[in-house]
């Protein structure tokens, strides 16, 4: 007689149990992580900021909406930079996706920047998951292509251009902000550095019960 039952386990290790008091043996257990997310494949992988947050570089350009509907099925939003040091990270990630995985140092990437107007008159650059200002100016943490800050105008969105790219990173090589209208892009999703897999232990080959 062979004994059919659910059983659920944290650990991989075969242990007897009772069935409606019958002893039994589970053997030749195996457990298989699993990344949930492998759909989204993110060139290069996930990639973890300074700030604890991770990362993922999707090089398939769509447009705004699309964008944020992708990281939202992701658990996340798209990329926000508050920091300097996530900055610096980030700018070291762009060179290795050049280098390494062929991405095109001339294509804009999407962020998760938009502006928004308000009183009817006055536009400001926010980032839309934690609403607040990007600090995007001459001297700011992101300075704007030119070196001058461009009008906002509504409905605009911030896109990063890599600048001074060589094979060998340099000191020059920089990210600069691009105020556009929507285009579709390449992006970075974003979300909280928590656990990303999801485990599945499956059994194989339950022991006959002993009667």
């Amino acid at each position: 007689m062979i004994c059919s039952v659910y059983v659920f386990f944290y650990s991989c290790r075969c242990s007897a149990f009772i069935f409606f008091g019958l002893p039994f043996k589970l053997k030749h257990c195996f457990q298989m992580v699993t990344d949930i997310y492998s759909w989204a494949n993110c060139t290069g992988g996930w990639h973890t900021l300074p700030s604890g947050n991770i990362i993922c570089y999707v090089m398939k350009a769509l447009p705004s909406q699309n964008r944020t509907q992708f990281c939202n099925y992701l658990g996340g939003s798209l990329l926000e930079l508050q920091t300097m040091e996530d900055y610096s990270a980030l700018l070291y990630y762009f060179w290795k996706l050049i280098t390494y995985q062929g991405k095109s140092n001339l294509t804009l990437t999407g962020t998760g920047a938009a502006t928004v107007q308000i009183n009817n008159t006055v536009n400001i650059l926010l980032w839309q998951d934690s609403i607040k200002l990007v600090d995007f100016s001459p001297s700011g943490m992101i300075k704007p292509i030119g070196n001058a800050t461009p009008s906002l105008l509504p409905n605009q969105f911030l896109f990063l251009q890599p600048i001074n790219y060589t094979s060998s990173f340099s000191p020059n090589f920089t990210l600069r902000g691009f105020i556009s209208n929507d285009v579709s892009s390449e992006f970075i999703c974003m979300k909280p550095g928590n656990i990303r897999f999801h485990s599945v232990t499956y059994l194989r080959g339950a022991q006959a019960c002993e009667i």
